[in-house]
């Protein structure tokens, strides 16, 4: 599906713990709370923030293009990450995973590591992509030392398809693996 069709700005996915929702501009402390801590945004692909006033204007971008939603902790309503939709990689081209396919990206406070929660806001989004969107496959990728990142995408049943290299914004090349999940996969049948 193409990315500029993609308007999840009235998205709403319940999970048992998490609420994932479009993002406010009333999010930006919780936001930079966790994007501002070295080593959350570097996971993800992307640096730190190194102020508010950048958080402001990330966050803006983030309303604009309607295809990221907060991951926000139902009890509390503190935003604790978010997942987004982007175009896959060129490494799938060749993959055979059909035309309707997106990359789907996440990043989690790094105060709510390794208790589920990335699994289970990634899980929810699966559902929206897969009933909702109808895509064909969702993507994932991750640098290959990312060990707890390699556990998450394989307990939500992503596929391994290849290694390559990813390269940030400032042009650095990591080694990266990519995942795939076909709607199969998840269990969801399409009729033609």
């Amino acid at each position: 599906m193409d990315l500029n069709e993609i308007n999840l700005s009235e998205t709403k996915i319940e999970t048992a713990r998490l609420v994932l929702r479009p993002f406010e501009e009333s999010d930006l402390e919780d936001f930079h709370a966790y994007a501002s801590v070295a080593g959350v945004g570097e996971a993800a692909g992307w640096k730190h923030h190194e102020s508010i006033e950048e958080t402001a204007e990330v966050l803006k971008g983030i309303i604009a293009r309607r295809r990221t939603l907060a991951i926000t902790e139902k009890e509390s309503g503190k935003v604790i990450g978010s997942v987004g939709l982007e175009t896959s990689p060129s490494i799938f081209a060749d993959k055979d995973l059909g035309e309707n396919i997106n990359d789907l990206g996440y990043v989690i406070s790094r105060d709510y590591w390794g208790k589920g929660y990335a699994e289970e806001a990634i899980k929810g989004a699966l559902s929206l992509c897969f009933y909702v969107l109808h895509l064909q496959a969702v993507t994932c990728g991750h640098f290959s030392a990312n060990r707890a990142a390699r556990t998450i995408v394989e307990k939500c049943g992503f596929k391994f398809v290849a290694d390559g290299k990813y390269a940030s914004a400032d042009g650095v090349e990591t080694s990266a693996r990519y995942y795939a999940i076909t709607h199969k996969d998840f269990g969801v049948e399409y009729s033609d």
